[in-house]
C-alpha cells in the first residue's frame, strides 16, 4: 500500500490535492521538530519526504540551503511552486524527485530532517545506511513520526468505524499491518526502529514523545461535523479500505463517525488526540 510506486502515483496525487489541509493540520508537529533540530542557518539540509514543501520553505527562510526530497512527482512540483512563491532562489532551496531508500542525493548534508516522511521504506536498514552516508561526519537526523494507531484519533476513529461497518456487512477487515511495516505507524515501536538505525551506523539514537490535542477542522467550517467525517474518512489506514468499499459500508462508517463527532461538537470545537515521536540520531 505504501510502496514507492503508490506514492509516485495515486497516493502522491491525493496528498497533493489535500496539501493545504494536511499542512495546516501537521504544522504544529513540523514546528516542534524544527525546534528540536535547532538552528540551521548556513547549513545544508536534506528534507526527507518533503511532501508539498512546507518544511523545505521554512528551513530555507531560516537561512539553510535545503533540498526537498520526495518520490512523488506531484509533490515535488508543488514544492518547487512554493519555493518560487516564497521568493527563494535555487541556491536557497530546490526539490528533487528520487527514491530516498535507493538513490538519495549525494550531499554531503549537515542535517537530515523529516516531518512524517521517514516511515515508508520497504527495506529500512539499507535505506538508513544510504541516508547516513550522504550526511557529513557528525551530521544529525531529526524526524517526527507517529506513535501507535490507538494513540492517534485522526486515524483510529475512522478505523474503528470502518471495522464495525465492514463487520456489520459480514466482511471483516484484514488485521492491521504488523509493527514496523511500512506505513504511517511504521515507527510506532522504538524497539523495532532503533536496531534499524543503529544497524545502519547511526549513533545516539533517541525517541522523545510529543503529544497534542488538535482541532480536526477549521473553526470557520459551516458544518464542522460533516467536514470532520469527510476528513476522517480520507486520512490514515482506513481511507484506502473505505475508498473501495461498497456504498452501504461507506455510509455506515460515515454514520458511526457522525455520531462520534456530534457528541464532541456538543462540547465545543471537535478536537482529537495525536501522539508522535521526535527522533534524533547522529551520523
Amino acid at each position: 500500500m505504501y510502496a514507492a510506486d503508490e506514492w509516485r502515483g495515486a497516493q502522491g496525487r491525493r496528498w497533493a490535492k489535500g496539501a493545504q489541509a494536511q499542512d495546516a493540520f501537521l504544522a504544529p508537529f513540523g514546528e516542534a521538530a524544527l525546534v528540536a533540530q535547532g538552528p540551521v542557518a548556513a547549513l545544508q539540509v536534506l528534507d526527507l519526504g518533503c511532501g508539498a514543501g512546507a518544511t523545505t520553505v521554512a528551513m530555507a527562510q531560516a537561512g539553510a540551503r535545503v533540498t526537498g526530497l520526495d518520490v512523488s512527482p506531484d509533490l515535488v512540483a508543488m514544492t518547487r511552486e512554493r519555493i518560487a512563491a516564497a521568493g527563494l532562489s535555487p541556491e536557497q532551496a530546490d526539490a528533487v524527485e528520487a527514491d530516498a531508500g535507493r538513490n538519495p542525493p549525494p550531499g554531503p548534508y549537515d542535517r537530515l530532517f523529516s516531518r512524517f516522511g521517514c516511515m515508508f521504506f520497504d527495506e529500512p536498514e539499507p535505506a538508513w545506511r544510504g541516508l547516513r552516508k550522504v550526511l557529513a561526519p557528525g551530521g544529525w537526523l531529526t524526524a517526527i513520526a507517529w506513535r501507535g494507531l490507538e494513540e492517534n484519533e485522526w486515524a483510529s476513529l475512522a478505523m474503528t468505524a470502518a471495522r464495525e461497518a465492514f463487520a456489520e456487512a459480514g466482511e471483516p477487515l484484514a488485521p492491521p499491518a504488523p509493527p514496523g511495516a511500512p506505513g504511517p505507524f511504521g515507527w510506532a515501536d522504538p524497539q523495532i526502529v532503533r536496531p534499524w538505525l543503529e544497524g545502519a551506523g547511526w549513533r545516539e539514537v533517541a525517541f522523545s514523545p510529543f503529544d497534542l490535542s488538535l482541532p480536526l477542522v477549521a473553526r470557520d467550517e459551516p458544518d464542522p461535523v460533516a467536514a470532520a467525517v469527510t476528513r476522517a474518512m480520507e486520512a490514515g489506514p482506513a481511507a484506502g479500505r473505505l475508498r473501495d468499499a461498497p456504498e452501504p459500508v461507506r455510509e455506515d462508517a460515515a454514520r458511526r463517525l457522525r455520531a462520534v463527532f456530534e457528541a464532541r461538537a456538543a462540547e465545543g470545537p471537535i478536537r482529537i488526540s495525536c501522539a508522535a515521536w521526535i527522533v534524533s540520531a547522529q551520523a
